[in-house]
């Protein structure tokens, strides 16, 4: 489990490989590391929004259906109030590293623009 809070290193390692293979100058440099960042960032900002209203949605919907007599019933809001709990443990951690990669993905993207006028 403590080895599945790493794979964000996956796509960091993406791009240290593209470092030597495509960027040619600082600039370019701040261009191939800064737009992916900013629109990763940006994509799980959005996402971290959107995801917990359409989990509510869900249950919403599926709760209704449900007879409040049965077994089914107690398992469902057992779930329910799993999945809410670790919703909202996750998401607090999902928005700051998307807040930090927007930042690092803008100062790239911004360096990358700086360097690239001065040279």
């Amino acid at each position: 489990k403590q080895s599945l809070w790493l794979l964000w290193i996956l796509p960091l390692a993406c791009l240290f490989l593209i470092v030597p293979l495509t960027v040619r100058s600082p600039g370019s440099w701040g261009h191939w590391w800064g737009w992916p960042l900013l629109a990763t960032g940006i994509l799980a900002l959005l996402g971290s929004f959107a995801v917990p209203s359409l989990i509510n949605s869900i249950f919403e919907t599926s709760s209704g259906t449900i007879p409040a007599t049965s077994i089914a019933f107690i398992i469902d809001q057992i779930i329910q109030s799993v999945i809410e709990a670790l919703s909202d443990l996750w998401i607090v951690r999902i928005r700051l590293l998307a807040g930090l990669t927007v930042i690092a993905g803008l100062f790239l993207v911004v360096t990358g623009f700086i360097v690239n006028w001065m040279l």
